[in-house]
C-alpha cells in the first residue's frame, strides 16, 4: 500500500493531487530561499502563513495557505516523505478530486485548531497539520477495518503513529495543537468518509497499483 514502485512518470499520471501538493509546498520554500532572507516571520507571513491578528483582521485564506509553506528547509524535508507515503494510498483509493478535498478539510481544520489553541506569536506555517490528518484516517480504518489491512501495512501505520507523537510531544517548537487538530480531524474525517463510502471500502483498500 505504501511502497512507491512507480517511476517518477508514472507517479505523476496516477497522483496528481499528491504531486500538485508536493510542488506547492516546494515551490514556496524555493521562493523563500531565492527571494527573501530566508524563513524568516516577513517572509512567512507573506507566504499565507498562519497569524491570528490577521485573520482577524480578515485574513481567513491563511487557514488553509499556513498548509503550504515551512518554518524551515529541515522542516520541508521532514513532511514531504510522510505526505508522499500517506497521499499516494489515500488518493490511488478515493480518487484525486475527492483526495484534494480531503486535503484541503484536512489543512483548514488543522489551522481552525491552531488558531484557537496556540498560545505563540510567531507565525506558522507547515504541512503537518494536514499530514497527521491523513495518519488520523488511516488510524481509524485500521480499527474499524483491521481485516482489510495487510500485516506490514499495519505495522506501518502503528510504527509511525507511534513515532509521530514521540516527536511532537518531545521536539521543541512544534506545534501541538496542529498535529493533535490535524489528527483528530483526521480520524473524525475517516468516520465520515465510512459511511458515504461504506461499500467501497468494505470491498478491498487494495488494487493492481498497490
Amino acid at each position: 500500500m505504501f511502497a512507491i514502485r512507480e517511476n517518477y512518470k508514472e507517479f505523476i499520471q496516477y497522483y496528481p493531487a499528491t504531486v500538485f501538493i508536493v510542488l506547492l509546498c516546494s515551490l514556496a520554500s524555493i521562493v523563500t530561499m531565492l527571494f527573501f532572507d530566508g524563513y524568516n516571520e516577513d517572509a512567512i507571513i507573506i507566504l499565507g502563513g498562519l497569524e491570528k491578528e490577521l485573520i482577524n483582521s480578515g485574513e481567513i485564506w491563511r487557514f488553509l495557505t499556513y498548509a503550504f509553506g515551512h518554518m524551515s528547509l529541515f522542516h520541508l524535508l521532514l513532511n514531504i516523505p510522510i505526505l508522499l507515503l500517506l497521499s499516494k494510498p489515500l488518493e490511488r483509493y478515493f480518487g484525486s478530486t475527492l483526495f484534494f478535498g480531503i486535503y484541503i478539510l484536512l489543512s483548514i481544520a488543522s489551522g481552525i485548531v491552531i488558531y484557537y489553541f496556540y498560545a505563540g506569536v510567531y507565525p506558522l506555517a507547515g504541512s503537518s497539520g494536514a499530514g497527521y490528518g491523513l495518519l488520523g484516517i488511516f488510524t481509524f480504518f485500521l480499527i474499524r477495518y483491521p481485516n482489510k489491512f495487510y500485516s506490514y501495512d499495519k505495522r506501518f501505520i502503528i510504527i509511525l503513529l507511534a513515532i509521530s507523537f514521540i516527536f511532537t510531544l518531545n521536539v521543541p517548537d512544534i506545534s501541538i495543537s496542529g498535529h493533535v487538530g490535524g489528527f483528530i480531524s483526521g480520524f473524525v474525517l475517516g468516520y465520515i468518509i465510512s459511511i458515504f463510502k461504506k461499500d467501497q471500502i468494505e470491498s478491498s483498500f487494495y488494487s493492481s497499483r498497490n
